[in-house]
């Protein structure tokens, strides 16, 4: 795996947007396609099987699309912080992408669903940002390490999502 190309901007350290903190994870849940999307586009599930997600409110009224606005509560680390997001796209049942627009670790998400026999294959991969100076050397010095973690929570979550599904 390449190391992460780095730049230098007026003393901030910039990660090259082909190496941003990403992602992914899979999963084969033994229920229909449409069951699994109808679960994961109702957003007020997210607390249920995103870890450290809870309190989640729509901002928007309507069917799930893009521009669905929402927020939530996220607790990582023993501190809770308050997230906003916006649903970037939908293309139901298949995919749904989000991004956050107010909290302190900015990040994109995409889920994608796919038929797989009689059950559905789940991705889920996640583009994660910076916060601050301190961070981005994290990424820098730790980016094998740190995409592990990420990749081990989404499949984790992935996890408790086939656990509530198949029950």
């Amino acid at each position: 795996m390449p190391r992460p190309k780095v730049s230098s901007t007026m003393g901030a350290v910039i990660l090259d947007k082909e190496t941003e903190m990403k992602a992914s994870a899979t999963i084969e849940i033994n229920k229909p396609l449409k069951e699994v999307w109808a679960y994961i586009a109702d957003l007020r599930t997210m607390e249920k099987w995103v870890d450290g997600v809870s309190d989640v409110k729509l901002a928007s009224q309507g069917p799930l699309a893009a521009g669905t606005a929402f927020s939530s509560k996220y607790t990582y680390q023993g501190k809770t912080y308050d997230y906003e997001y916006v649903v970037t796209e939908v293309a139901a049942p298949f995919r749904m992408s989000m991004k956050s627009t107010k909290g302190p670790f900015p990040f994109q998400g995409w889920f994608e669903l796919q038929e797989a026999g009689k059950g559905t294959r789940c991705i889920n991969t996640i583009y994660a940002g910076s916060d601050s100076f301190m961070t981005t050397l994290i990424f820098i010095l730790m980016w094998p390490l740190v995409r592990m973690m990420m990749r081990k929570r989404i499949t984790k979550e992935l996890v408790t999502l086939k656990g509530i599904l198949e029950k």
